[in-house]
């Protein structure tokens, strides 16, 4: 029996489309479940990184207030005090940062997932404009993958002014209660 070439290599060409879309199914599924949960830890992350430092400003704020007039508490150490909350602040801006970066990289991540999907339908249809939604699938990704990364270093930063904040207010608070022990 003999069989028809262009019948077999029709068929092995919707073979391979479902096995495409099958897997690409499986692909889109893993990716959404990916951002999902990527997205949730990054909104968890900046709300601590916001409470810390908005906690921080609120904290020195209410030191400051509850020792101004005080005899024996020198101005000087007051101001030393106040500029941890220039750290603080600038922890809550880049925590706030965070949710901005990772809005429009979950919005290239989206576009980028359309754009491939796209690439793939014309390919399918032998479209010639298969390899320009390629480029855009890819530029779409670079500019989300910069986001992403943006959004990582506004987390680093927004903990690290945390840190130095506390370090200042600490360090102005032991002058504090140093200058109120001596006689």
């Amino acid at each position: 029996m003999h069989t028809d070439p262009w019948k077999d290599q029709q068929e092995q060409k919707q073979r391979n489309l479902a096995t495409f879309d099958s897997w690409r199914r499986v692909s889109n599924e893993m990716q959404i479940k990916l951002t999902e949960i990527a997205t949730r830890d990054a909104q968890e992350g900046m709300k601590i990184l916001l409470a810390i430092n908005g906690g921080g400003v609120a904290g020195v704020l209410a030191f400051i207030g509850a020792v101004v007039g005080r005899q024996g508490v020198q101005g000087a150490v007051l101001q030393q005090l106040a500029r941890s909350i220039y750290w603080f602040g600038f922890g809550v801006i880049a925590a706030t940062a965070i949710a901005f970066l990772a809005y429009f990289s979950n919005s290239y991540y989206s576009d980028m997932h359309r754009d491939l999907a796209q690439h793939f339908q014309l390919l399918s249809e032998n479209n010639p404009k298969a390899a320009e939604a390629q480029k855009d699938h890819e530029k779409a990704g670079d500019i989300g993958d910069r986001l992403r990364i943006a959004g990582m270093i506004a987390a680093a930063v927004s903990a690290t002014t945390f840190i130095v904040g506390a370090i200042a207010a600490a360090h102005a608070i032991i002058k504090l209660l140093h200058v109120a022990a001596v006689p």
